[in-house]
């Protein structure tokens, strides 16, 4: 039976919203993990540090504010530059692969340099319209901790014995947007640019890739569940 050249109604909708919902749910199980890769990475802004590792802070923080606190702090800053980057850097990637690389038929192959290309694309613009959220992200892991109900003063975390500069995801966003762009919401966005496109342009072409030869020399008959899971396990497993 022929298949149907006309593309699926709202193709592009839904590759972007299945990036973004599989990206948000990763991002719910891991957000403790990226809680504390951020303390880590900035904890020598605030003084001496206050943690040795990541097993070292995992432990403080869910000793000293308690182990939901792993999920609350930073975690709908984490979730939603998850739901936005990864949403376009993937639901994208289809449609800017297929336009670098002008295939004639769906069994075309597009070739490794667009694939390539085509990730290092989709990183970049997913990257750029994440970023305020990424800020966000970055700030509420911050700015988190157990607080004094008396002094208003935090008493763990990286303020310690300060007072908060503003509450949760909203507080957050609403002090971004009164801030200049550039400092701001878009601040570090040419490194985040660069980093996404080197992520992304990797990632998606090898996986991408893997795919195209397991359907030609691996012996899978069809593109479905069993080659994506397969295929990012033979990346794992390249010598």
């Amino acid at each position: 039976m022929p298949l149907d050249p006309r593309p699926p109604r709202f193709g592009l909708l839904r590759e972007i919203a299945s990036g973004s919902l599989a990206a948000g749910f990763t991002a719910s199980l891991f957000s403790p993990l990226e809680l504390v890769k951020t303390r880590l990475q900035v904890q020598y802004q605030f003084g001496p540090p206050l943690y040795s590792g990541l097993g070292h802070a995992l432990r403080r923080i869910a000793e000293e504010e308690g182990v939901a606190a792993l999920w609350r702090h930073g975690f709908a800053g984490f979730v939603a530059r998850d739901l936005t980057f990864s949403g376009f850097r993937i639901g994208l990637y289809p449609t800017v692969r297929s336009l670098y690389s002008r295939r004639k038929t769906a069994g075309d192959d597009a070739g490794l340099p667009a694939k390539v290309l085509s990730g290092c694309t989709t990183g970049m613009v997913g990257s750029a319209l994440a970023n305020p959220v990424d800020v966000v992200r970055v700030r509420t892991s911050v700015e988190s901790g157990a607080v004094d109900a008396s002094s208003g003063l935090f008493t763990t975390g990286l303020r310690a014995g300060e007072a908060p500069r503003f509450r949760g995801f909203g507080g957050c966003a609403r002090q971004l947007a009164s801030e200049p762009l550039a400092s701001g919401a878009y601040g570090g966005v040419g490194a985040s640019m660069a980093r996404a496109a080197a992520l992304s342009g990797g990632q998606l072409a090898s996986y991408d890739h893997c795919k195209y030869l397991l359907l030609k020399h691996g012996g899978f008959a069809e593109d479905g569940a069993l080659l994506h899971a397969v295929a990012p396990c033979c990346l794992a497993s390249w010598p």
